[in-house]
């Protein structure tokens, strides 16, 4: 992922993100196709139909010696259905977020068990849910960390 295109891969398969400076390895991103919920532990509703929720594998490949570090955070996917919308809880541009926040889980990805943030270094990995207001029960995951999508996953 990265060099301004984005990177298409099916759901279980890894993308691989590329530090856009050095232009090495940086990390590997797994997502699992979705489970869809019309209610949440919480007993919260989602807006737009369904709350779909993804497990997503998060491993620093950097080399050691690069010390490149990587934050994962469920901010940074959102869905895009088949008519173009975007929903999702995170910065980008004309996302729609319904109640993404609301439902939001203790295994939220980039949180440990506290609630603070992760900060994975070289080797190292972790695994969380991203969880998002969604009207259907197809789409495409896209990775925006920033102001550019990386990697989509479609489902």
């Amino acid at each position: 992922m990265g060099g301004g295109t984005v990177q298409s891969y099916a759901v279980g398969q890894a993308g691989t993100l590329y530090d856009p400076i050095d232009m090495v390895p940086l990390a590997t991103i797994v997502v699992t196709a979705p489970t869809f919920a019309t209610s949440d532990a919480d007993e919260d509703s989602p807006q737009f139909g369904y709350f779909a929720t993804f497990s997503v594998t998060v491993t620093d490949i950097a080399p050691a010696s690069s010390q490149d570090t990587v934050d994962p955070s469920d901010a940074d996917y959102y869905v895009q259905t088949p008519d173009g919308k975007k929903y999702g809880s995170g910065f980008q541009s004309n996302v729609l977020q319904g109640n993404s926040v609301a439902a939001s889980d203790a295994h939220e990805l980039g949180t440990d068990s506290s609630g603070g943030s992760i900060e994975l270094n070289p080797g190292q990995s972790t695994t969380g849910t991203v969880v998002i207001d969604v009207p259907s029960q197809h789409g495409q995951l896209y990775y925006e960390p920033d102001t550019q999508p990386y990697g989509v996953w479609s489902f």
